[in-house]
């Protein structure tokens, strides 16, 4: 089912309205669910088969090295190690429901399934969303600053990114990680500071081994340790040497020791479209069709860019038929521009403090806590194909609008006081790889 445009409906659990009462309702539920669903449309979409568990397994495979020399005749090559990697989820239920009484006349109950119909269809389409927004900005991407004055921290890195590895005496876990002291990576060398708790409101983003492409946040860091410790746990403990990001748009220079808080002033123009272009190729993140990518973001965080004709912005107007996505705007610097009435916000991590998109235990429930609507940190996203996906049981493509009519509850409701409405879906988002999104964070 195409969640932007599809003409299908949610399945109806009672038979006591008229047919074409049920499939008006559910269509307005959907349309208005659908309308609110930016996230879902570009999720790779895998299917649980019912009766086998509730917990699926993505497997992922990093990118062979190019061959550098021609076969020999008669003689076969040494067989090529293919490096997989894998991301497991559990499906769950995700629903609500209002109750309503019998002082509700049956000649206003159609007009009032009319409007709950489209309230909970809205409330079904956010909420879908948000989930997977928290999913993705906590578990399935790296950051870069909007910040033009904040230093780049090593060769070939953004703003707001350092480069670091695996230490190779002390063992990491699954949820701590011990970070080598001295210069590591190819990409440039990551500078401890002496105070307690400065990696906290950042993320890291193995680069390298059994977790590469997976993004976690730290929630507390030991300075003599050269610790930081993460939720939700990584798949796997790194082995050591393994190499990392590690990304806090709140702090700068080479030791990302310094608090360097962004602001008003700093909002997402040309500059942080080209770097994460950039950034998204070096990782090798496939392009949608078309051959662009896409970049996801507020109402608010647009101003920036739009008016930037001669840097290649096109509107709407100029696209001249051609298929859009739910909320696109244009096009701008190899991206397809998605806008998003509820963009993930939250307030912006600084040096010792626990900003950032924010995990409180291991569940992936417990993702993106610190999401507030009126957060001073803007979090836009920039990502390819594959980069996150969603997880759900055959014939349950849509949040079901459910209906129960007063009385249907038998003896339960021997009086026939109540009925009620509301919607359900079970369905698990999946950060697939943290490594081909890119979390744009600015400050307007």
């Amino acid at each position: 089912m195409a969640w932007a445009d599809s003409a299908e409906t949610s399945q109806s659990t009672v038979s006591t309205l008229a047919a074409g009462q049920q499939t008006y309702y559910d269509k307005r539920f959907l349309t208005n669910a659908a309308h609110n669903l930016h996230m879902m449309q570009f999720a790779e979409k895998r299917n649980l088969p019912k009766n086998e568990g509730a917990t699926i397994t993505f497997y992922r495979y990093n990118a062979l090295d190019t061959v550098t020399s021609g076969l020999t005749e008669g003689t076969n090559p040494a067989a090529t190690a293919v490096d997989d990697h894998t991301v497991t989820r559990t499906i769950k239920e995700w629903g609500a429901w209002h109750q309503y009484s019998s002082l509700v006349k049956d000649t206003t109950i159609d007009a009032g399934l009319k409007g709950l119909s489209a309230l909970f269809g809205n409330q079904a389409g956010r909420t879908i969303d948000l989930r997977i927004m928290k999913e993705v900005v906590t578990c399935g991407s790296h950051s870069l600053s909007c910040d033009v004055n904040v230093a780049a921290c090593g060769a070939g890195l953004r703003p707001g990114q350092w480069a670091g590895s695996v230490d190779g005496t002390t063992a990491s876990t699954a949820a701590l990680i011990y970070a080598n002291t001295a210069t590591s990576g190819a990409m440039g060398s990551l500078v401890f500071d002496d105070t307690d708790n400065w990696f906290i409101g950042g993320q890291i983003t193995f680069t390298t081994g059994q977790n590469y492409g997976q993004t976690r946040y730290v929630y507390d860091s030991v300075a003599a340790a050269y610790s930081a410790a993460v939720y939700p746990s990584f798949e796997f403990a790194p082995a050591a040497d393994d190499e990392f990001l590690f990304t806090h748009p709140g702090k700068s220079g080479a030791a990302a020791a310094t608090a360097h808080a962004l602001d008003t002033s700093d909002t997402v123009t040309h500059v942080p479209f080209a770097m994460s272009r950039e950034d998204l190729q070096t990782w090798s993140a496939p392009e949608f069709d078309g051959g662009y990518y896409v970049f996801l973001l507020g109402p608010t965080t647009n101003r920036g860019f739009m008016t930037d004709t001669d840097g290649g912005w096109m509107g709407l107007a100029q696209y001249r038929g051609q298929a859009m996505f739910k909320g696109e705007i244009g096009k701008y610097m190899g991206f397809r521009v998605v806008q998003t009435n509820k963009p993930f916000r939250c307030a912006l991590p600084t040096t010792a403090t626990t900003g950032g998109p924010g995990a409180t235990s291991n569940s992936y429930e417990a993702t993106g806590t610190n999401y507030s609507e009126t957060g001073a940190g803007h979090y836009s996203l920039a990502f390819g194909k594959g980069a996150y996906g969603v997880t759900r049981f055959p014939g349950m493509n849509a949040p079901k609008f459910l209906y129960k009519k007063l009385g249907s509850a038998g003896a339960a409701d021997p009086l026939n006081m109540q009925g009620s409405v509301g919607w359900k879906l079970p369905f698990v988002p999946c950060a697939l790889n943290a490594l081909w999104c890119v979390s744009v964070v600015s400050g307007a």
